[in-house]
């Protein structure tokens, strides 16, 4: 088992414990060691990957879940609801500076600003 999980490039240990799962019975003893039928070993290491691609797709189901949650309850907003707040806003501080008393050097370089804002890409 141990040239098997070092040939194959896995823990032996992970191996060994899929092969307890999966009650693989050794068919013989070597230096102390067991030994197992090669297509015993094979089905091991096969299954540890599919466990591995099961844990992954319960985490993504459960992350989708999450976030779903979250959107629900109102702690997650979309990207494009931000801009469009964001949009919003800056119009409206845009006409109180374009009516405001201010000298136009002034509100010129605060409307430059403000457009930066209103372009930003809210994505990064």
């Amino acid at each position: 088992m141990s040239k098997f999980a070092q040939l194959m490039g896995v823990d032996r240990h992970q191996l060994l414990k899929n092969i307890t799962e999966m009650d693989f019975q050794p068919v013989g003893q070597k230096n102390g060691g067991h030994l197992y039928r090669l297509k015993d070993l094979v089905k091991a290491y096969v299954g540890s990957d599919e466990k591995a691609e099961r844990t992954r797709k319960t985490r993504a189901e459960a992350l989708k879940i999450e976030l779903a949650n979250s959107v629900r309850q109102g702690e997650l907003i979309e990207v494009k609801e931000i801009s469009r707040i964001v949009m919003g806003f800056c119009a409206g501080i845009r006409a109180k500076i374009l009516a405001s008393p201010l000298p136009p050097h002034v509100s010129d370089s605060i409307l430059r600003d403000l457009k930066s804002l209103g372009e930003r890409d809210f994505k990064n």
